[in-house]
């Protein structure tokens, strides 16, 4: 399935198509360009094969970048000013490669506004974090995406390190480090699979759980046969919260828990909540 085209206020991002790889092909003769980006030259067959690879797996998205204020003038061949290609794993990661190869285009937040409108758009297809890979010597993107774009540092790598993207075979060498953002939280109500979530609600509700007046969440008060009981409970539920990264509010006297599900970061119940609260029943 194609991707839609997203538009933002200075580029848009349309379905890398067939049509697109000889411009592409293009791009990737200037020596400069693949020193940039740390990229072999493919042969224009070549191209056209991982073009076809990539529009054939619906894991691997495939965009190009068009400059707006062009594309009302003129082709869009002659708007188009770089390429952004995604792929998915079974983590529901999305790793971005993203080229401003028009040289003209670049410090004017193009590349800001692609990762933005991506943020938009991945959680549609359920991927919760964005992950970009930079040589370490690339000191403009590690700027923008670490202190513009709120990207975080995961890993970095001081030996010689090769790896072959399934982007245009692209070969990153040298020093290199993964960043990383979490996908915005959403609130019930605006997640996409809020009809399936609400029903999970629905169930945790017929189950004692509440929805608090005065704030948007869940609360259910617990008693258990003894403290001892009551603070495995607690246990089990915080080895959850770690790995989840998602912490209830709780309140424990003797046999005795309260527990409050909200998520701070979208200030309502959100999935997290919902996941947390179906676990906890499973054990009670």
């Amino acid at each position: 399935m194609r991707p839609p085209e997203l538009r933002g206020e200075v580029i848009s991002l349309r379905y890398f198509s067939k049509d697109h790889v000889i411009k592409h092909h293009t791009w990737m003769k200037d020596l400069k360009l693949r020193e940039l980006t740390a990229t072999d030259e493919l042969s224009l067959d070549e191209e056209y094969s991982v073009q076809k690879k990539w529009s054939e797996d619906p894991k691997l998205l495939a965009f190009v970048i068009l400059f707006n204020e062009k594309l009302n003038e003129v082709s869009e061949d002659d708007a188009l000013i770089g390429d952004v290609h995604v792929s998915i794993n079974d983590e529901m990661e999305a790793e971005i490669n993203l080229m401003i190869a028009e040289e003209w285009a670049r410090r004017k937040g193009c590349a800001s506004e692609v990762v933005k409108l991506l943020e938009k758009y991945l959680p549609t297809l359920n991927v919760k974090t964005l992950i970009v890979k930079i040589d370490a010597d690339n000191h403009p993107s590690i700027h923008l995406f670490t202190k513009r774009l709120g990207f975080s540092i995961q890993s970095f790598s001081e030996f010689m390190y090769l790896r072959l993207l399934r982007c245009h075979n692209f070969v990153i060498s040298n020093k290199s480090f993964f960043a990383t953002k979490k996908m915005p939280i959403a609130k019930l109500a605006d997640d996409e699979n809020c009809s399936e979530l609400t029903q999970q609600l629905n169930k945790l509700q017929g189950s004692g759980w509440k929805r608090q007046a005065d704030r948007d969440a869940l609360f259910k008060s617990f008693k258990f046969k003894d403290f001892n009981t009551a603070f495995g409970f607690m246990t089990r539920v915080a080895l959850l919260a770690d790995k989840m990264d998602h912490h209830p509010e709780w309140f424990n006297v003797y046999n005795r828990v309260d527990v409050t599900l909200s998520t701070h970061e979208c200030g309502g119940i959100s999935r997290r909540d919902i996941k947390m609260g179906l676990f906890i029943e499973s054990i009670v």
